[in-house]
């Protein structure tokens, strides 16, 4: 098995040789669609006058910030807001297995430097997605029992089925069960490399994100010190906060490839 900083370096030449935008890409045209399916459901609901049970109590802690009264629904009207609250939850798991398996096939195809048709593989979900949301539903339920434990069993259940999702788009008439059974195979012994894999990236993108983070404060200052010095600021601040979050989301795909990187290396070995 190579070592992370193999599958790091490797990562670092896939980026560079064009995945990076290709990993970017395919994750910003499924958050797209995600929401874009997200935004017509509420046009739908505010049409219909139906309101989700998330809505409601925001609406609530709002009237109640301004000291005013807000109605308790009605029992039709509560049955409505509880259908539309678990239809929205049905269809965020739904999206959320499209998502995860799409990114799945598009690291894959950067971990294996194979170009072909690698944009139509990020909707490759939309094909089967009842699929993908039992395997979803099934991994979160077995990482929830062992979180039951203790929070330590909960982190290892989601390392040993974290191939789940490569083993099913190698695989795709694999059963969820066959597909978190090979992971978890795959990934014994291999937990904690994996664990200090994912570490490497998340302490950068934390130190990313405070770069980001900081400049704002001296943007919101400089904005009202009323002199040249406090422009001249702002506008570092500006462009110091931009270059850090396009490190941010570098780290992202990177973390996103690294993990495929990691699979291949699994299989390769």
């Amino acid at each position: 098995m190579k070592p992370n900083r193999e599958i790091r370096k490797e990562t670092r030449s896939l980026l560079s040789a064009g995945w990076f935008l290709r990993i970017f890409a395919a994750f910003a045209a499924l958050y797209a669609i995600a929401a874009v399916v997200s935004g017509v459901m509420e046009a739908t609901y505010l049409d219909m006058g139906i309101q989700t049970w998330g809505a409601f109590m925001m609406a609530k802690a709002r009237a109640a910030m301004q000291d005013l009264h807000y109605s308790v629904p009605s029992m039709s009207a509560a049955m409505k807001m509880s259908g539309a609250s678990l239809f929205n939850q049905f269809i965020a798991y739904l999206f959320s297995a499209i998502f995860l398996f799409g990114l799945a096939c598009v690291t894959l195809k950067a971990a294996r430097n194979d170009a072909n048709r690698w944009f139509k593989s990020a909707f490759g979900g939309f094909s089967r997605p009842f699929g993908l949301l039992w395997l979803l539903v099934r991994m979160n339920i077995q990482v929830f029992l062992w979180s039951l434990l203790f929070i330590i069993p909960g982190i290892v259940a989601a390392y040993r089925y974290r191939l789940a999702w490569y083993m099913k788009s190698d695989n795709p008439d694999w059963s969820a069960g066959k597909c978190l059974a090979e992971s978890g195979a795959k990934m014994r012994g291999f937990k904690w490399q994996a664990f200090c894999l994912d570490l490497f990236y998340l302490i950068l993108i934390f130190i990313a994100l405070a770069v980001a983070a900081a400049p704002v404060a001296n943007m919101v200052e400089s904005n009202f010190s009323g002199n040249i010095v406090g422009i001249v600021r702002g506008l570092v601040s500006v462009v110091v906060g931009a270059v850090a979050m396009i490190v941010v989301i570098w780290l992202l795909c990177g973390l996103l490839a690294a993990r495929a990187v990691f699979y291949r290396a699994l299989e390769d070995r």
